[in-house]
């Protein structure tokens, strides 16, 4: 008789993931809203208008029975100006907080999620390192405003994509495609959020600091190379971040979307079609991710074995625009986190990404992550079918299996 796995602990966190640039709207001096208006990329506009509706939202969490939320704190709203800090901005993000408080949903906030001011840019951004104390003030400011508001502070998300979307992609401003100064920037990173947990902790001694970094299982993708380049990327993309960083976590947030297939022929043909995710995936949904969830088991046991340190999934999702395929994701997700947890995993929570269709970057609107749905011209809010099985899932505190969906 197969051996029942017990259900989440009653504290275990669920609930979904955001960024202020994807949901807001109207980030006007932020680079991303300069690299739209330029033309390289879908307009943004007032995206899901969530500055104006978070309250809605948050009820409508709060009645999906949701226990966490990640948001991020847009940088180029405070400081639009070097030096210059919008205290009409700091007051909106202190209610946005305290309504999350006041409906017991604990908060998980950003400092930098993809964007920055387009005045930090104009200097260089992380490529020059001398730039990094602009970044730690606005992390020092943030800390001292919304010190008793923050239950877990994550410092920077994804460094390793935002170095290569940026510096060696050119898929966001400011559009290089160098791989020494992407190598550059992500160093720098990793150096900002050390400096960054040392700030926090300094003025917030018991609070939790960590951040998001993603998570991908290389395998092999045929030939020769499939037996070594799998190894080199795992140790680029995953290891080297955690060796950098290691002793500026209170807690992990772990992002992972897919697993990629890693051969000379297949990083050739991707960069020759201009789609370096999309050949390396063999399973697609419209963004060209591989639908391989139970990936997450391998990634929870890895990032566990290296930091231990309490683990989040602070973003897990695929597009879909028919909500056909996401349930099934989730649930095969939902029964891998257990399934880590049962050999040992120290995992709290899982945050999905994301709860609205939001901007999604380069693709803008096209693409559909959400667990709700916004129509573009009411902003009017539509839970999909795939929302009520997220929220059954938290009221049981397992999974209940697609097949009952």
């Amino acid at each position: 008789m197969a051996k029942r796995i017990s259900p989440f602990p009653r504290n275990f966190l669920w609930g979904t993931s955001s960024a202020a640039h994807q949901v807001e709207g109207e980030t006007r001096n932020s680079d991303w809203w300069h690299w739209a208006v330029s033309g390289h990329a879908p307009f943004p506009g007032v995206g899901c208008d969530h500055y104006r509706l978070y309250e809605e939202d948050f009820l409508l969490m709060q009645k999906m029975h949701h226990t966490a939320h990640r948001l991020s704190i847009e940088w180029s709203r405070i400081f639009p100006q070097e030096g210059v800090v919008n205290r009409k901005e700091i007051d909106h993000y202190k209610k946005v907080l305290l309504s999350l408080k006041d409906k017991h949903i604990q908060s998980f906030v950003t400092l930098h999620h993809m964007t920055s001011p387009q005045w930090f840019s104009n200097k260089g951004g992380f490529k020059n390192k001398a730039n990094n104390h602009f970044f730690l003030d606005f992390v020092t400011l943030c800390a001292k405003e919304f010190g008793d508001l923050v239950d877990f502070w994550i410092t920077v998300n994804e460094p390793v994509t935002y170095a290569a979307k940026s510096y060696l992609l050119g898929n966001g401003p400011p559009g290089e495609k160098n791989i020494i100064t992407a190598f550059r920037v992500f160093l720098n990173l990793a150096s900002v959020h050390n400096a960054s947990y040392v700030r926090i902790k300094k003025t917030l001694p018991q609070t939790q600091v960590g951040s998001s970094h993603v998570l991908t299982e290389y395998v092999s993708g045929g030939g020769v190379s499939g037996f070594f380049l799998p190894s080199l990327f795992h140790f680029v993309n995953n290891s080297l971040y955690f060796i950098l960083t290691k002793k500026s976590h209170d807690f992990v947030g772990i992002n992972c979307y897919y697993r990629a297939h890693i051969s000379l022929s297949n990083l050739y043909r991707g960069l020759k079609e201009e789609d370096y995710e999309g050949v390396m995936r063999d399973e697609r949904h419209d963004l060209g991710l591989f639908l391989d969830s139970t990936s997450i088991y391998t990634l929870l046991k890895y990032a566990w074995d290296v930091m231990k340190k309490p683990l989040y999934i602070t973003e897990h999702g695929i597009s879909d625009p028919t909500d056909t395929k996401r349930i099934g994701h989730m649930n095969d997700a939902v029964t891998s986190m257990q399934r880590a947890r049962e050999d040992g995993v120290d995992i709290r929570g899982y945050l999905h990404w994301s709860f609205l269709d939001n901007y999604e970057w380069s693709s803008g609107f096209s693409s559909k992550f959400g667990l709700v749905s916004v129509d573009p011209k009411t902003k009017k809010r539509t839970p999909k079918k795939s929302a009520r099985y997220f929220s059954s899932v938290i009221k049981r505190n397992e999974p209940l299996g697609s097949e009952n969906f």
